[in-house]
């Protein structure tokens, strides 16, 4: 009799040993009550940018860079800190160690030492049709913005629009 119960006993306390390290396990791996896991897509890049060995590439949903030195890659959305979603246009400047990034709004993101700055004016302008930065270039720290509109001056510096240029043919303003 008493090996039978030493040997249910034991029997019960392995079961709830492994119940309670299945349960501790199960509790540990899931996210704290207000804590946000993303789940982004990273096939379906929009733009890329390259500077040495780095990486970057803007989707509808994210923006993140590859480094191919430690194959990291870190990611940044609308969740923590991009202003917008729908990458159209990226580039990076190396003198100021700027990332542009442009949306399809029109909506601007500078992006250096993991902070964003937003310049909404494009996005927040009066101006008929679409607004979706093309493409970026880059010289002497300012950029120039290919519009669906013209052509936006932008001073990477200050973060401020420069100047606007207005392409029109027969009254409708031209793609560039």
């Amino acid at each position: 009799m008493n090996t039978l119960y030493l040997y249910v006993y034991t029997k019960i306390m392995v079961n709830l040993f492994i119940f309670f390290f299945a349960l501790s396990t199960c509790l540990i791996s899931q996210s704290k009550v207000g804590d946000w896991e993303t789940y982004l897509d990273y096939s379906s890049v929009n733009t890329i940018s390259c500077f040495e060995n780095i990486v970057y590439a803007g989707t509808q949903t994210q923006f993140f860079f590859y480094n191919e030195n430690d194959n990291s890659v870190s990611n940044f959305s609308k969740l923590n800190s991009l202003s917008d979603n729908n990458i159209s246009a990226i580039k990076y400047d190396p003198i100021s160690k700027t990332l542009v990034m442009g949306y399809e709004n029109g909506n601007v993101d500078l992006f250096f030492q993991n902070t964003v700055i937003n310049i909404p004016y494009i996005k927040n302008a009066n101006i008929i049709g679409q607004k979706t930065i093309n493409h970026i270039f880059i010289k002497d720290q300012t950029a120039y913005l290919s519009c669906s509109f013209g052509l936006v001056k932008l001073d990477l510096i200050n973060a401020e629009i420069l100047d606007t240029y207005y392409f029109t043919h027969t009254g409708v303003n031209s793609e560039v």
